[in-house]
């Protein structure tokens, strides 16, 4: 079941034997599909979706396993980074999608390499907002111990805070529809993230990385301690092909997704274009 709106259209789709969410934005044979940062749904995607789609993209926005529409916890294996790559590639699948472009953000960033990795020859290229990999390590750990402890210990209070949240309306914007999201999303679903990327891995290592035959747009962050730019360096050194663009925080892509977006938009058309001409 799907609903179609002025300039979306908001589905569900089967992976794997679990529904996962999705929002398609423009038409066309170019795709490009985009993946949340941790513990994110797809709608903080939402805007520089919107954006790319007026250059001419068919732009598809998907909730991971985590953030999906289906409430049941799955063992925490299904949660680690090579795993999400491993359904996202089933996303693909799902809709009919021989090749894409993925794009994703912080942990998404991370899924969209290991799905390049695994099937590169589904991968026409990558765009990898602030990817989050060794030297953003330990940062991310001071978030999961807490996340843990919260979301297990103090369960009755998250689900006091999810009640509340479900009186913000769907939608009132993309800050508080963000903040809504993460508060209404099942605890249980939401530990079983947790324990996944705690005990699994939580971004590819460089053997992995390396693996990836490229091109990729890196986009760094500066000053960002969970997402620091020598990781973003450490990408582009080890994909061939590979370029890096900064902007001043995640928030410009919430917010201001233009500039950035037209930088998008240029190495998109480059990559696509050497497809197209590769296939014949």
């Amino acid at each position: 079941m799907s609903t179609r709106t002025k300039d979306s259209v908001i589905a569900t789709v089967t992976v794997q034997g679990h529904t996962l969410g999705y929002t398609e934005y423009g038409t066309g044979d170019r795709v490009v599909v985009i993946t949340p940062a941790f513990m994110m749904s797809q709608r903080m995607q939402q805007n520089w979706a919107q954006a790319l789609a007026c250059h001419g993209y068919r732009v598809i926005t998907v909730d991971m396993l985590g953030t999906t529409a289906d409430r049941r916890p799955l063992p925490i294996d299904r949660y680690s980074c090579d795993a999400l790559g491993s359904e996202l590639i089933g996303i693909l699948d799902a809709l009919g999608i021989e090749r894409a472009t993925l794009a994703g953000t912080s942990l998404g960033a991370n899924v969209c390499i290991e799905a390049a990795a695994q099937h590169p020859d589904r991968v026409v290229g990558l765009i990898l907002e602030a990817p989050c990999l060794e030297q953003g390590s330990t940062a991310i750990g001071y978030l999961l111990s807490p996340g843990l402890f919260l979301f297990t210990a103090a369960r009755p209070l998250v689900r006091l805070a999810g009640l509340l949240a479900r009186s913000i309306p769907v939608d009132s914007g993309i800050l508080l529809g963000m903040v809504r999201d993460v508060l209404v999303a099942d605890p249980a679903r939401t530990t079983a993230l947790l324990r996944g990327l705690t005990f699994g891995r939580f971004g590819p290592p460089w053997y992995v990385r390396n693996s990836v035959p490229g091109p990729a747009l890196v986009i760094g962050i500066r000053g960002d301690p969970f997402h620091p730019v020598v990781d973003a360096r450490a990408v582009v050194d080890e994909i061939p092909g590979a370029i890096l663009c900064r902007t001043p925080s995640l928030a410009t892509l919430r917010l201001r997704p233009a500039a950035a977006v037209a930088t998008m938009a240029n190495f998109l058309e480059t990559v696509w274009l050497e497809t197209q001409f590769a296939l014949g």
